[in-house]
């Protein structure tokens, strides 16, 4: 069975169409409630654009000890979590039921969420704030086990607010290890699961250009040209953030052959929309002393490159 695959264009342009906005900021209770690494933004109203309005999934694999299982999205409201709506159905994204595309080649069922927060935000009494979602299964004994997500906040778009953030983007196939236990793993089959995740205080780009000239040497001495190289590299920096979004960059986002980022820094000189790109190091993480929070960086390539010169 398919999954859901969400896909645009990108282009690559000198002047950043989402330039920051210096009139019609106003306070937000955003700012009271929500203080962690993770903040996903939307549009109040009909979405006018992808790029101002986030998505994520979620998906829990549950071995045989479990014979079914539901989800829920919870808001953080007066010091206690709270349950809003059970995720059942399309009303906040797209619903993956209990064993969603098959048993998987590890004997486990799959349930999912992919969540649209232009839905969740304009949903009456949701709106900005603290949610996270709950996933519980219901065993063969007939207990039941909770299982939750980050936590993250949820905030009207503004460009000042998407200012310093970074968007990740990727379809996710195959098996691969799972990051709260890496003596297991997760069969995504050829499910192409989707997922997206806007970064805090990030920064894509600095790039780097080297150059290869290829040359043939003939016996007489004469070196003839044959062709020009150019490789490019781009860096993600990442400053100040939870350990756990490291991992997840490192062991979710790297691990995949389609994935996408787009930079919302408004002093970027290059804006990236949805650029396909491919991962060739691991992550350069810097910590201090007396601070649970880390800074990283990663290197990139364009996934297409066809700055190549070839003689005639």
């Amino acid at each position: 069975m398919n999954g859901v695959a969400l896909k645009q264009d990108f282009n690559i342009i000198k002047n950043n169409p989402l330039a920051p906005q210096t009139t019609g900021v106003v306070p937000s209770a955003f700012d009271e409630v929500c203080c962690f690494d993770i903040t996903f933004l939307a549009e109040t109203g009909t979405p006018t654009s992808d790029l101002k309005n986030d998505k994520t999934s979620f998906i829990w694999f549950l071995d045989n000890n479990f014979v079914s299982a539901q989800m829920t999205l919870q808001k953080y409201i007066n010091g206690a979590w709270v349950d809003k709506t059970a995720l059942i159905d399309a009303t906040y994204g797209t619903f993956f039921a209990y064993g969603y595309g098959g048993k998987t080649l590890y004997d486990e069922d799959r349930i999912g969420y992919l969540l649209d927060f232009n839905k969740v935000f304009n949903a009456a009494t949701y709106g900005e704030g603290k949610y996270r979602v709950k996933c519980t299964g219901t065993t063969i004994l007939s207990t039941t086990i909770d299982f939750f997500s980050f936590e993250f906040c949820l905030s009207k778009y503004f460009d000042h607010v998407a200012d310093n953030t970074v968007r990740l983007e990727w379809y996710k196939n195959g098996n691969d290890g799972r990051i709260s236990d890496i003596s297991l793993k997760n069969d995504f089959d050829s499910l192409n699961w989707y997922n997206s995740i806007r970064l805090p205080n990030a920064y894509f780009g600095l790039e780097k250009q080297t150059k290869d000239k290829t040359f043939v040497k003939y016996q007489n001495g004469n070196e003839v040209w044959l062709s020009d190289n150019i490789e490019i590299e781009y860096t993600l920096k990442v400053m100040a953030v939870e350990f756990w979004l490291i991992n997840l960059i490192s062991f979710d986002f790297n691990t995949n052959s389609e994935m996408y980022v787009t930079d919302y820094n408004s002093t970027n000189q290059t804006v990236f929309i949805k650029q396909p790109i491919s991962s060739i190091s691991g992550a350069n993480i810097t910590y201090t002393d007396g601070s649970n929070l880390v800074s990283a960086e990663y290197i990139y390539k364009p996934l297409i490159n066809n700055f190549v010169h070839k003689r005639g």
